[in-house]
């Protein structure tokens, strides 16, 4: 089932917030895939290791090494789970996008009227004044763009709300 017209106009309010999500997403994955085997090494250590030494033969216990593997798989699965989360995002944004290729000049510059790129919402009769046309009128479009814009971007319910949930802090 795809996204109501609500969750388009919140997906198109939010559309900086969202990118700027998705970017520093992407540079927070750098840094997390860098960390992930400093974090096994010092947990196995009971700490950091200062002067980049290894340990001696030996000193790494069964239950050591047990704690490295699960603390191994337990940190790739937050990895990969955290790449799919940017994936997904970065899929509902080129949706969003895709959805604008298909409408008019007329609807884009209504919807960039209505959501500016600064998140806000301007009122109707502020749209009215730049465009010169009966609110009743813009509306009408500003509805039929939005339903454009679903039935292009095809976005589904379930999708909208993991990227509410990634939004919310699974992920950022």
């Amino acid at each position: 089932m795809l996204i109501r017209p609500e969750e388009m106009k919140y997906l198109l309010k939010n559309l900086q917030l969202l990118n700027a999500a998705h970017d520093s997403m992407k540079r927070g994955l750098e840094t997390l895939v860098a960390d992930v085997d400093s974090e096994i090494y010092s947990a196995c250590m009971n700490g950091p290791v200062t002067g980049g030494g290894l340990p001696g033969p030996g000193a790494i216990s069964d239950k050591t090494g047990r704690i490295a593997i699960n603390l191994e798989y337990s940190s790739r699965d937050n990895v990969k789970q955290f790449q799919r989360d940017i994936n997904l995002l970065a899929n509902v944004i080129e949706s969003v996008y895709a959805g604008m290729k298909v409408l008019t000049n007329i609807q884009k510059s209504i919807l960039r009227l209505r959501y500016p790129e600064d998140g806000s919402k301007v009122a109707w009769k502020d749209i009215t004044s730049e465009l010169n046309i009966s609110v009743s009128h813009i509306r009408k479009i500003f509805d039929y763009s939005i339903a454009r814009m679903i039935a292009a971007s095809q976005i589904s319910i379930d999708t909208f709300q993991e990227v509410m949930q990634i939004m919310d802090g699974r992920g950022v």
